[in-house]
């Protein structure tokens, strides 16, 4: 008992004889493998002064923190170097007790190391710096593998949402132009069916006309002044298209029709509706499909007119 407190009074001693800048043995012992003093001093005070391979452990695992270099300021009630400026509370809850804590700085200091053991140390720390200098940037290397796979990954999924967005796109277009083409089907055959419909009426109407009247001499004058008083306004419209590559498409309609059952006609030859214009010479004048609606006479295709027709493409 008198020799430990023998050694712990001739550390106080030293210290206090060296002034502030005498540095510990331990401290001196990790200057002399390449340490700076403040990361000696600072890690000496963290491990609660308890021997040079745990202050080394310690300067290993924060070797990367950034307040590492920042001046080290020795708590109060510390002395650098010194075990019996540990609390009680600190030697309470260390790992070691106080008897192998003073062998182990009695060890020390009766066997300082040589300059043999030193560079030996300092090879090792160069080796456990290199070593966890090669794991960190393993690690990096793998965390940004997993980053990049993340990355294709988010790509990959950002491409199939705007694939199937685009395909959904797609085909809600396809619906739309098939909805309009069957609407147009629908319109179209109501117009032939009309116009079936007036071209049986019409011929009816000539059959009984036919069975009904007897021709007298007397009547005979007034049957042929009817054309004359009723040329003015003819019943049927003739009307030629003339189509680039093709022989002419002649139709006879109904004066009171609209443009819209020539668009029909046309149309049952072939002809795509909405790909054209007609086209009016003397005067000039184009009709297209929105123009349907016009009858044969407001157009001025009575009592006959040649078009040409004029794709759109």
């Amino acid at each position: 008992f008198f020799f430990f407190f023998w050694l712990l009074l001739k550390m106080e001693i030293n210290h206090n004889e060296g002034g502030d800048n005498a540095a510990s043995p331990d401290v001196q012992t990790l200057m002399g493998m390449g340490f700076p003093r403040n990361r000696a001093e600072k890690a000496l005070s963290k491990v609660g002064y308890k021997g040079v391979q745990l202050a080394m452990d310690w300067i290993f695992a924060h070797q990367d923190d950034p307040d590492i270099d920042l001046p080290f300021e020795v708590p109060q009630g510390y002395t650098l170097g010194s075990l019996s400026s540990l609390s009680q509370r600190e030697k309470e809850t260390t790992p070691l007790n106080e008897e192998s804590r003073n062998a182990q700085a009695t060890e020390e200091m009766q066997h300082p190391l040589t300059p043999e053991e030193k560079e030996e140390r300092r090879q090792k720390l160069l080796q456990k710096l290199a070593e966890r200098a090669e794991d960190r940037k393993k690690r990096e290397q793998e965390e940004e593998k997993k980053r990049e796979i993340e990355r294709r990954k988010d790509g990959k999924n950002i491409s199939s949402a705007k694939y199937e967005y685009e395909q959904t796109q797609m085909k809600l277009i396809v619906e739309e132009r098939k909805r309009k083409k069957r609407e147009d089907k629908i319109r179209r055959d109501k117009i032939k069916e009309q116009i079936k419909l007036d071209r049986e009426k019409k011929l009816a109407e000539e059959n009984a006309l036919k069975r009904e009247h007897v021709t007298t001499p007397q009547e005979a004058p007034l049957l042929s002044q009817q054309p004359q008083a009723r040329s003015s306004v003819a019943k049927e419209t003739r009307i030629q298209v003339r189509v680039a590559g093709q022989p002419p498409l002649k139709f006879s309609v109904a004066s009171e029709a609209t443009l819209s059952v020539l668009f029909a006609l046309i149309e049952s030859m072939g002809i795509e509706s909405g790909t054209y214009t007609l086209l009016r010479t003397m005067p000039n004048r184009t009709f297209s499909i929105q123009d349907e609606d016009t009858t044969l006479i407001e157009a001025g295709l009575v009592p006959s007119a040649s078009l040409h027709l004029k794709p759109l493409h």
